[in-house]
């Protein structure tokens, strides 16, 4: 029998500090980074075809939509407005998406960088910055806001255990 992993569960995370992830909530779709590559073009005049080889690997942007929180601290999502702080500093950061096969949130020892995430549950986490964060509202709906986050190296994938 063919099975699935479920969207329903899973939370984005940004990394706020060295020990600290806080969750972006309110999350209602989301697309992860993924991979493209260029190609080099190898070919030379004594050829019978085009040749190539692979490139450098790209992975692109994720992007997230989401029903907007404007509440500031003390609110019950506050990371939504530190969106728009983080847009309007150019803030590279780790972030993770955490799937529905767990519930574990990620954590850090103290005084420790992000080394991984628990390993009770599957994540993808990689570095990028906010490239977008677009809002947008109309007739009998609630306002949302599709959030666009670059990536700037390779992402890692972290596997249930």
């Amino acid at each position: 029998m063919a099975t699935g992993l479920k969207t329903q569960g899973t939370q984005l995370y940004k990394v706020a500090t060295a020990t600290t992830a806080v969750e972006i909530g309110n999350i209602i779709s989301g697309t992860p980074p993924s991979p493209s590559s260029d190609e080099l073009d190898i070919t030379s005049l004594t050829s019978t075809a085009k040749e190539y080889l692979q490139g450098l690997r790209d992975y692109g942007e994720g992007t997230f939509e989401l029903n907007w929180d404007p509440a500031t601290v003390g609110g019950t999502n506050p990371y939504h407005y530190a969106l728009q702080v983080d847009f309007d500093a150019g803030t590279v950061r780790e972030w993770m998406i955490g799937f529905s096969d767990g519930t574990a949130t990620p954590t850090a020892p103290v005084a420790s960088a992000f080394p991984t995430p628990p390993t009770t549950r599957t994540y993808l986490k990689f570095t990028g910055f906010i490239k977008s964060l677009q809002m947008q509202g109309g007739v009998n709906d609630v306002m949302k806001a599709t959030l666009v986050v670059r990536c700037s190296g390779t992402p890692t994938l972290y596997q249930k255990v």
